[in-house]
């Protein structure tokens, strides 16, 4: 095991997939990283400054035999708008580290809209987590009624491929302070 020296920062563990035969695990890995080596940074984002909306019309590739969206599109959704809201704010690559639990609450027809909508609410040392929320809209009414909420992390990469440091978040008006305390508590 490596020794930590002084004059480097705290550890980081990162998950790493490790194939294993028909099935793949999530291995820690713990590294530190040289204060020397760190990336300047660009001055600190805003919540705001992350707040992505993206819609998903629900095509027949999209649904299941009940003629509705499969879950797991939804979800790969919700990981690609996650992601830019993540990269926008990290200014880097970053990949998804975790997704929280996901419920749905209702069906969405073929035809009707997937309506996904993120922003940054955290940030540690690499990490970035993002609020995720769907809804399913109506494309003739705009009617939205909620479908899932949940979060994701992802890590900033560097052009190496290594995780790389991200900016403090900053909240600078009500509604920014309102939205990440709507995160927190979720």
């Amino acid at each position: 095991m490596r020794r930590h020296n002084a004059r480097e920062t705290k550890p980081h563990a990162v998950w790493r997939p490790v194939e294993t035969g028909d099935h793949q695990l999530l291995i820690p890995t713990v590294f530190y990283r040289s204060e020397k080596r760190l990336p300047k940074l660009t001055p600190m984002p805003t919540l705001l400054e992350t707040r992505l909306t993206n819609r998903f019309r629900v095509q027949p590739n999209n649904a299941n035999s009940y003629g509705t969206v499969h879950g797991g599109s939804v979800m790969q959704w919700l990981d690609e708008v996650g992601a830019m809201a993540a990269m926008r704010f990290a200014g880097a690559s970053c990949v998804t580290a975790h997704m929280g639990g996901i419920d749905f609450d209702r069906p969405v027809p073929t035809g009707d809209i997937v309506r996904i909508e993120t922003y940054v609410y955290e940030a540690g040392e690499t990490s970035v987590t993002t609020h995720l929320a769907a809804d399913r809209e109506n494309p003739r009414t705009s009617e939205r009624t909620p479908l899932t909420r949940s979060r994701a992390v992802y890590v900033a990469l560097n052009d190496d491929g290594d995780p790389t440091s991200v900016p403090e978040l900053t909240v600078e008006t009500d509604e920014g302070a309102r939205l990440r305390q709507a995160a927190t508590d979720a």
